[in-house]
């Protein structure tokens, strides 16, 4: 039986995005299921917009990933064996020189058929495809002849990779016909759009790997929503990439393209911040706030108010940053203050306390939240709730209101 070898062929024009990572993660676990080999080609033939800053990245992001590899190549490093395959063609009249590039000379009235295990079969008439460039003026070749020859010649026996490929796949099939090489087996991933239908793109930075877990979004949850998405076996709560290989199936790809939710994203990584042990809760509070004993309502509050791990270092600090002096307060905060400061059973204070100071004072329910927020947070709006963080922390909001 043939090794099965597959590659992932990042450019380093831009970072990673979830498109590009899905395609890394899926080409990896049908390798490992079927105990073959992973390669990483370096796509950059284009010396003009290729960087080694990004190319750093994306290692850094398939490390992050834990996503290993048999062996590593660039590119711009086989120029001689491209212009080995590009002789043959123009010796064979299949080639032509025109202003200084090579063109492949493209017969017409022929069909290119391709077998794809998501789509199953896909034609094109020739005469839907112009001769197009193999050698740039410089000799370097072309994404799809350099695709051809370099899957040639590492043996590669299935790509994974997006639909928009697609016509190039037809292009590149066309070669292999030519040069009558083997041909791999191919896998089109569906497309990945972004909030507003388009295609997920390099260009847009908040797409990219890189930014998604600086905002806070765990390596696991990510992995877990990039699994999930474009795949039919839905919301199988996938902890570590090894155990996905287990359960990988091309068959249950999905043809029909997939939205990048992000609603769906922070789902579930507040399931996997939920999942943290309390170890590592309990020393990170006991590290940051200086204090000796864990509360467990601390850190229930911290979990249930948090959605990545930037919303509870956001949270933490109002166990920390509580020190506001009150000057001149009004009647309602003044009472409510007085009652904090002096009276235990008020930290234990029910909805329904609020509901009675709203009564007395005849104002709005919300305006008396408010005013507890305003004075103990510096703002009225987008905070805890004053309630619910005084029964998490009642010796720090009490030893930090003050009166003046």
């Amino acid at each position: 039986m043939k090794k099965i070898i597959t590659r992932f062929s990042p450019s380093p024009t831009g970072e990673l995005h979830i498109g590009n990572l899905r395609t890394a993660i899926f080409s990896w676990a049908f390798s490992k299921k079927n105990m073959g080999l992973f390669l990483i080609r370096i796509d950059d033939t284009n010396e003009n917009t290729c960087s080694d800053l990004y190319r750093n990245k994306i290692l850094e992001i398939l490390k992050i990933f834990k996503i290993g590899f048999n062996e590593i190549f660039n590119q711009k490093n086989r120029k001689r064996f491209y212009i080995k395959y590009a002789r043959l063609l123009f010796l064979k009249n299949k080639a032509y020189f025109k202003k200084g590039a090579l063109f492949l000379r493209v017969q017409k009235n022929d069909i290119i058929r391709i077998c794809d295990r998501v789509r199953k079969f896909i034609y094109v008439s020739t005469n839907n495809i112009d001769d197009f460039v193999l050698l740039r003026r410089n000799s370097m070749a072309t994404y799809n002849f350099s695709n051809i020859v370099d899957d040639n010649n590492k043996k590669i026996t299935h790509i994974f990779r997006g639909e928009e490929h697609i016509n190039n796949t037809f292009r590149q099939t066309l070669l292999i016909k030519i040069l009558k090489l083997e041909r791999p087996e191919y896998i089109h991933l569906p497309l990945i759009l972004d909030i507003e239908g388009r295609k997920v793109s390099k260009k847009d930075k908040t797409l990219s790997i890189s930014d998604i877990l600086n905002r806070g979004i765990l390596r696991k949850s990510l992995l877990n929503y990039i699994i999930n998405n474009g795949w039919r076996n839905k919301n199988i709560e996938v902890l570590e990439i090894k155990e996905f290989i287990s359960k990988f199936r091309i068959n249950l790809i999905n043809k029909s393209p997939s939205r990048y939710d992000i609603k769906k994203l922070l789902w579930y990584n507040r399931n996997h911040i939920s999942m943290i042990p309390t170890r590592k809760v309990k020393n990170y509070i006991i590290r940051n706030l200086n204090l000796r004993k864990f509360s467990v309502k601390i850190y229930s509050f911290l979990i249930s108010r948090s959605s990545t791990l930037k919303d509870i270092d956001k949270n933490i600090r109002y166990f920390s940053d509580l020190k506001y002096n009150i000057r001149k307060p009004d009647e309602i905060s003044g009472f409510l203050i007085y009652k904090i400061k002096n009276n235990n059973s008020f930290i234990k204070i029910k909805p329904s306390f609020i509901e009675k100071i709203s009564e007395v004072f005849g104002v709005e329910k919300n305006y008396v939240y408010e005013k507890l927020n305003l004075y103990f947070f510096g703002k009225s709006k987008q905070v805890p709730n004053v309630i619910e963080f005084a029964n998490a922390s009642i010796d720090i909001i009490r030893n930090n209101v003050l009166l003046i």
